[in-house]
């Protein structure tokens, strides 16, 4: 679990534990409840778009991000690159790319996050694809 981030509870996974850059990707989960820091989706995905040098247009209903409970039950997908300093070492800043899912909620949304550097964001994207595809709510259809 993650500390509450406002009230707001979460979860945070790391990876890959191997490699030429261990556990610089994560993937995120964090519920917003009504009346949190962000009164809907939008204005979390505009906040995050906010840090961003550049961002890609916010999507409804995108592909890679559909929501697997209802067709009919809204979701949105961003996909941002903002500049952080290195995770390993010292160095230049980078490029990190943040790809988002936003689902609705009871009482809220729930943030599903895919953070990486850039240049190797695609080799963790997949196990994210999954996450999405799996995600589930109380009262989810199956």
């Amino acid at each position: 679990m993650l500390p509450s981030e406002n009230g707001s509870p979460g979860t945070a996974f790391f990876g890959p534990s191997a490699g030429t850059r261990p556990y610089s990707a994560a993937i995120t989960i964090r519920y917003y409840k009504n009346g949190s820091e962000f009164l809907s989706p939008e204005a979390f995905a505009d906040a995050r778009r906010g840090l961003a040098v550049y961002s890609l247009p916010l999507q409804p209903l995108a592909s890679a991000c559909q929501d697997p409970r209802s067709s009919a039950t809204r979701s949105l997908e961003f996909t941002l690159i903002r500049e952080e300093s290195p995770l390993h070492g010292d160095g230049p800043k980078e490029e990190v790319q943040e790809h988002g899912c936003l689902f609705p909620g009871k009482d809220g949304f729930f943030a599903l996050l895919h953070t990486a550097p850039k240049s190797s964001a695609q080799e963790t994207a997949p196990v994210f694809q999954s996450l999405v595809a799996s995600f589930r709510t109380q009262g989810s259809k199956t």
